[in-house]
């Protein structure tokens, strides 16, 4: 377990260098605003470090501390990307389960155009249908206005997880343990969810872990789409307006989270399977 702390530590610190050596050789002159107090390129390389002294570095487009805006726009995210995935996996998860009984083609043609529907695709028919439905299409005033994002969002967990907990139950449906207990009289739901479904786990969670890393740090499309003020859409203001701190502060923060689950996911999966 200690290598898996160790690697992931040693992947911040390399994104964390690569960060300063792009900011080190961007190009124009955002950075030159005497009212930030930045004259030099000793100044401009020193940006980097505001994860050390976050109060002190502004955005330039939005005029506030970075450690304000990253933060803020994290719990937006985090709020979005957590419930929408814990509803997606809610759903998805016994729906895998119960459609490892079948056999009809139907359900894989299903699972196949769902997996191959963009985000923004399904984001523009919900946003057509909004008046129809009576829901907010975009912004972040109450909890109605969480409704159309959380699903345009979680439709592709939905898919996933469902494709993937379909494919490793029918592989444990198949094994000897599974008929045996079917043929002692247990009754079959206990047998799917209390024998089936434990053994059917890691490749659910080593699914969750990579889904769980994009969906908290969020979309680009869908808070764009929605106009969300999470880390997606701070990343393409900063993008666009060429504000660096703003930009690579994004990136770097979701850099650290997708370091944390991806090591969190291999702690959990290194628990349910001492062998890996």
């Amino acid at each position: 377990m200690l290598s898996i702390v160790r690697r992931g530590m040693i992947t911040l610190v390399l994104i964390l260098a690569v960060l300063l050596g792009l900011m080190a050789l961007m190009p124009g002159s955002p950075f030159e605003v005497s009212e930030f107090g930045v004259t030099s390129g000793a100044d401009v390389r020193g940006m980097g470090w505001w994860l050390l002294h976050g109060q002190y570095f502004y955005s330039f487009q939005l005029h506030a501390p970075l450690n304000e805006i990253l933060l803020d726009a994290f719990v937006v995210s985090f709020f979005l990307g957590f419930t929408t995935l814990i509803s997606a996996a809610f759903l998805a998860i016994p729906c895998g389960c119960l459609l490892a009984l079948s056999q009809n083609i139907f359900f894989d043609i299903i699972l196949s155009c769902g997996l191959a529907l963009p985000s923004y695709l399904i984001g523009s028919f919900l946003l057509l249908a909004a008046p129809w439905m009576h829901l907010p299409s975009a912004l972040w005033e109450s909890p109605a206005s969480m409704i159309l994002p959380a699903v345009t969002l979680g439709m592709r967990p939905f898919f996933v997880l469902t494709s993937i907990t379909r494919t490793s139950m029918r592989q444990v449906l198949s094994e000897p343990y599974i008929t045996y207990a079917s043929a002692q009289g247990v009754p079959w739901l206990r047998v799917l969810f209390r024998h089936a479904l434990p053994n059917a786990a890691l490749p659910i969670v080593g699914i969750t872990g990579s889904l769980t890393s994009h969906l908290v740090t969020g979309s680009f499309v869908v808070e764009s789409m929605y106009q969300i003020p999470g880390l997606g859409k701070y990343l393409i203001i900063g993008v666009m307006n060429r504000d660096y701190p703003l930009a690579l502060g994004c990136v770097f923060l979701c850099a650290c989270v997708l370091i944390l689950v991806g090591v969190c996911t291999d702690l959990v999966l290194a628990y349910l399977d001492p062998r890996l």
